[in-house]
């Protein structure tokens, strides 16, 4: 009977022990993949990392109030590269329609393009930056620079288009 508590308590020791060491070997992992997701977070939410322009953000809003085709790239750093997008708004009213139905062009639609991410849409301009990010980029690392850019571009829009009425 001692001989069975003895081997109990050697068990308990060894089982013990093992728990300690693999605690210790794995805390060091576990508190490194927490910082990892918490730099990741940090770097999808975007704080304090500015865009870049391939033009002032007024010339891009004018062209866009006189109705011009025109295209324009944003840079901002993700992680440890840049990443750009590059857009193209071209308006509806320069297309030239071989149909009879002239009527279905509007003054105002326009084709919008987002080379990067390949998609494109028609619209109307000015309209919610949200909402043209959501159908150029989608949901994915290059949404949140790509709203904050349309949504910056499309304010300005806003503002140029009151100042001229």
């Amino acid at each position: 009977m001692l001989l069975v508590e003895l081997l109990i308590g050697i068990v308990a020791v060894y089982i013990g022990g093992a728990i300690l060491v693999a605690l210790t070997l794995c805390l060091p992992f576990a508190a490194l993949s927490a910082i990892g997701g918490a730099a990741a977070r940090r770097v999808d939410r975007r704080q304090g990392r500015p865009l870049s322009w391939s033009a002032p953000v007024e010339d891009i809003a004018k062209a866009l109030v006189a109705e011009q085709a025109m295209s324009f790239r944003i840079a901002y750093r993700r992680a440890l590269r840049t990443r750009e997008l590059e857009f193209l708004f071209v308006p509806l009213s320069d297309v030239r329609r071989l149909t009879p139905r002239v009527d279905e062009v509007i003054r105002g639609s326009w084709h919008v393009f987002c080379q990067t991410t390949r998609r494109g849409c028609v619209t109307v301009v000015p309209i919610s930056g949200l909402d043209l990010a959501a159908k150029l980029v989608g949901s994915g690392p290059d949404a949140l620079p790509a709203a904050e850019a349309l949504d910056c571009l499309m304010s300005t829009v806003y503002r140029l288009a009151w100042a001229l009425a």
